[in-house]
């Protein structure tokens, strides 16, 4: 009796926890003006945790690079789609269950629907949000010619959020940096950061560093970075949900150059990475 009672409880947290983060990411797509829909998932039949685990897997696989899974609870998953049409993810909701319904030896039945919005049961609320893009801040995919570069700007992102880290990589890698030859790079933590050689690449180098990540939060690796490097070599903006005075104030003391709390707009990141640029290339090296 018991253990039923807390694996109930367990899977209620796991579709609180679920929640919380679809809730904290469409937040940030909506306020950087983001286009999204939501598949909601769930499976009707019972089946083995091993089966589940194989159902997620394969809707995992057939999901675009820049979406978003969530799993809530054994038999409970959504998806966010950013920058879909309802055709896009109607077609994409049908693909997925009638691939992933059918498993080695068992069939999950599946219930599935689309949602513009979220509300704590995942229900459609019809709601429209328009996108808008500063044609000055981010470019459209276009061809240009290559032009010679003096200067090399190291960009690394590091955020252990997968959309954060998916829509900064697109957004930032789309930036025209002027005379700035950019290499963008995207890192899940700081301890694989700090490991991979980056900081010893040749250039100048800007960091976009999240406060909260697993292994070393960021004023760890704050903390690491400048041990070693000065600002004139390694800019700091600090990118995280921490908005207290205190971490403020800790996190400028400690070395970083600007402060942009979560949820932010891209457009105004966007001005404040390019208003370090400008600082570090009037330093003379």
């Amino acid at each position: 009796m018991n253990q039923a009672v807390n694996g109930r409880g367990h899977l209620n947290m796991e579709k609180k926890i679920g929640l919380e983060s679809l809730k904290r990411n469409t937040d940030f797509l909506r306020i950087n003006h983001i286009d999204f829909y939501i598949l909601d998932y769930s499976i009707e039949n019972r089946l083995s945790n091993e089966e589940y685990s194989s159902v997620w897997r394969t809707v995992k696989e057939l999901l675009p690079y820049n979406s978003f899974f969530l799993e809530m609870g054994l038999s409970r998953a959504a998806v966010i789609l950013p920058e879909k049409s309802a055709e896009e993810a109607g077609r994409l909701l049908d693909a997925t269950i009638e691939t992933a319904g059918k498993g080695e030896g068992f069939t999950a039945v599946f219930q599935g629907k689309v949602c513009r919005d979220i509300t704590e049961d995942l229900e459609l609320e019809g709601i429209t949000y328009e996108k808008s893009v500063d044609p000055e801040l981010i470019s459209i995919h276009e061809e240009t010619e290559t032009a010679s570069f003096e200067k090399n700007l190291r960009l690394s992102i590091l955020d252990d959020d997968e959309v954060i880290r998916m829509f900064l990589g697109d957004q930032l890698d789309a930036v025209d940096w002027g005379e700035w030859a950019v290499d963008l790079q995207v890192y899940r933590e700081g301890e694989s950061f700090l490991n991979s050689g980056r900081l010893q690449e040749e250039g100048k180098h800007i960091i976009v560093l999240d406060g909260i990540m697993p292994r070393m939060d960021g004023m760890e690796v704050l903390s690491e970075i400048r041990k070693k490097y000065s600002e004139k070599e390694v800019s700091i903006i600090m990118l995280t949900s921490r908005n207290r005075e205190n971490d403020i104030v800790s996190a400028l003391e400690a070395g970083a150059f600007d402060y942009v709390t979560k949820p932010f707009k891209i457009n105004e990141l966007i001005a404040r990475i390019k208003r370090v640029a400008k600082r570090m290339e009037n330093v003379d090296d």
